[in-house]
């Protein structure tokens, strides 16, 4: 499960401002920025995706999200 804390007057900001491992909201969905081999790229936390349409310029809302887990 994922949940993810809204914090008061959240601004968007762009993502190229954002750092590996930053969360973020777009399009209403939680992403986070990773990085390979020194290029950083969004995915999507709810499908292991690379995001595609969220270029450097696109105005994304920064959160905190936290990941808990149980082993079956």
């Amino acid at each position: 499960m994922i949940k993810c804390n809204r914090v008061k007057n959240n601004r968007a900001v762009v993502y190229g401002d954002l750092h590996v491992g930053d969360t973020f909201l777009y399009d209403n969905k939680p992403c986070m920025v990773a990085d390979r081999n020194g290029h950083t790229f969004p995915i999507s936390l709810e499908y292991g995706t690379l995001m595609a349409r969220v270029q450097p310029n696109t105005e994304v809302v920064p959160i905190i999200c936290e990941l808990t887990y149980c082993i079956k």
